[in-house]
């Protein structure tokens, strides 16, 4: 497999990539307890992850476990410009921002870096791992050139200590939410525990294919 191919993965979404990094940290390293937590159905999903924190050398080459640069990910509460340093010097993305020079890259740009170096893709691979790199290298990017607050917007809601994951009986939310129930909201009586309703907050992971 070229490094071409070890680079451009199907991980498209960052919240799940911190997700995995913060997990890893924790001296998790089983990739099925991972897909079970993060909740994906697939666990090649979580390999995708895997890989591209590996490509942005946040983690090992050799096991599932933070490198330096992963630990600061972490503690830095998931700044991009921590991952645009991971990824300096990696081929594709020094070509990349070569033809995109000053703006974010789009995927037309990406595909047309990918057409004249691999020639194993198909036509339609090309485009969707071209949006799948943008998607997530393109917002880090942003980001990082733009700075701005960055927040996690939901639905206002009424939560109870079971509705939240929990890892050893803390709340697994990175970094520290305040959440403070809203008036006038409140569990309807009449829904079960596992069921969730418009009142509740929802952080659903798009699933990957």
């Amino acid at each position: 497999m070229s490094s071409l191919d070890r680079v451009v993965r199907q991980a498209p979404q960052l919240a799940p990539l911190n997700r995995i990094v913060e997990m890893v940290a924790l001296g998790e390293d089983d990739p099925t307890w991972l897909q079970h937590k993060i909740a994906f159905k697939n666990l090649r999903n979580v390999h995708d992850y895997l890989a591209a924190a590996r490509w942005a050398r946040l983690f090992k080459e050799d096991a599932i476990r933070p490198t330096s640069l992963g630990r600061r990910y972490l503690s830095s509460r998931f700044e991009p410009r921590v991952i645009l340093e991971g990824v300096r010097g990696r081929a594709i993305f020094e070509e990349v921002r070569r033809v995109a020079g000053d703006d974010v890259p789009t995927p037309d740009v990406v595909a047309s870096v990918l057409r004249r170096w691999s020639f194993r893709y198909s036509k339609g691979t090309v485009t969707r791992r071209a949006r799948d790199f943008c998607a997530i290298l393109g917002r880090i990017i942003d980001e990082a050139v733009n700075p701005k607050e960055r927040k996690l917007v939901g639905h206002s809601a009424w939560l109870e200590p079971q509705d939240l994951l929990a890892i050893n009986g803390v709340a697994a939310v990175w970094p520290a939410l305040q959440l403070t129930p809203v008036k006038g909201i409140r569990r309807s009586k009449n829904t079960s525990r596992g069921e969730a309703t418009d009142a509740q907050l929802r952080l659903p992971l798009k699933e990957v294919t």
